[in-house]
């Protein structure tokens, strides 16, 4: 399922495009795909959250019954670089499960290729790494809830770069 937001402006437009670009190019089914997560408290920590409607925040960390999760992590800090534009370091995080995509092979590698080739299409996403491991593409977040490690038929990986967006989206 793709949650996008309705009229987005700045960041959340940028983002917009690459769930859909993400939704119809790799060709995943059963995938929910979130725009930005929100650092919201919890009794452990911090946990990333979707903001959905209606003051509702939905828990992206914990759906194992998809094949997929993907989801948007910004940094805090933004940098303006001139007249009306920004860039931040954000990840596109991918909780997958290999089986439930492409059948009973680990062919994590390939799943990853796919998604970057797909995420340099965009020109205002700069990569500079990959990142493995739930410690290091969670820093910051609590994630003793997390049911999806790194382990057949489990593939955890973040896409990290540089997002470029407009204030004034003319």
């Amino acid at each position: 399922m793709l949650f996008l937001k309705e009229n987005p402006e700045g960041i959340d437009q940028k983002i917009n495009i690459m769930q859909k670009s993400l939704h119809t190019k790799l060709g995943w089914n059963d995938i929910d795909i979130y725009g930005r997560v929100y650092r919201n408290p919890s009794d452990k920590g911090y946990k990333p959250e979707a903001y959905i409607n209606d003051r509702e925040y939905k828990d992206v960390l914990t759906n194992d019954l998809k094949s997929g999760t993907i989801f948007f992590i910004e940094s805090e800090s933004h940098s303006f670089i001139s007249g009306y534009d920004f860039e931040t370091d954000a990840k596109i995080v991918f909780m997958l499960d290999l089986e439930k995509i492409s059948g009973n092979t680990r062919n994590d590698v390939e799943i990853q290729n796919k998604a970057i080739l797909e995420v340099r299409k965009h020109k205002f996403f700069s990569i500079s790494k990959i990142e493995k491991g739930i410690e290091t593409i969670f820093k910051g977040f609590d994630i003793t809830n997390i049911k999806l490690n790194d382990m057949q038929p489990y593939h955890v990986f973040a896409i990290v770069g540089k997002l470029k967006y407009n204030i004034n989206n003319c």
